[in-house]
């Protein structure tokens, strides 16, 4: 039996929230919890994905975080919830369910360079180039 849209949707949202800036890090309950959460998620998506060769490499990494644990480092256990999550990340595109990078999750507003000012040029090593860029190039 396949999973469930629903299923596949709290997938996305545990890792979007283990794989947020570093400045967002639950207290370490949440951490803990957030961990359980990815666990129980990743065995439910195990069994859809062990057939399939594209796995193999995830499988792999998620056979050696489930087995060898977080590090002893003072952020090893919020590490070790990272990497999880970016486990189940490549699952869930092995699936054909891309998981939008925290970027994307979190976007900037688009900017329009007629409307910005003096904010459109930048400075290089080479010289200041406007919002066409370099003459002649």
């Amino acid at each position: 039996m396949a999973c469930t849209r629903a299923e596949l949707n709290t997938g996305t949202v545990l890792v979007l929230r283990a794989l947020s800036p570093y400045a967002e890090k639950p207290d370490e309950q949440g951490v803990a919890a957030l961990t359980d959460e990815l666990l129980s998620h990743g065995e439910l998506l195990l069994g859809h994905v062990a057939h399939l060769q594209a796995a193999a490499p995830a499988l792999t990494d998620w056979h050696t975080l489930t087995t060898t644990g977080p590090q002893d480092h003072p952020d090893g256990n919020w590490n070790h919830t990272r990497a999880l999550a970016r486990t189940l990340r490549t699952l869930h595109r092995i699936l054909g369910i891309g998981i939008p990078a925290p970027t994307d999750h979190h976007p900037e507003p688009p900017r329009n360079p007629t409307t910005t000012g003096t904010g459109t040029s930048v400075t290089t090593g080479t010289g200041t180039h406007g919002a066409q860029g370099r003459a002649g190039a």
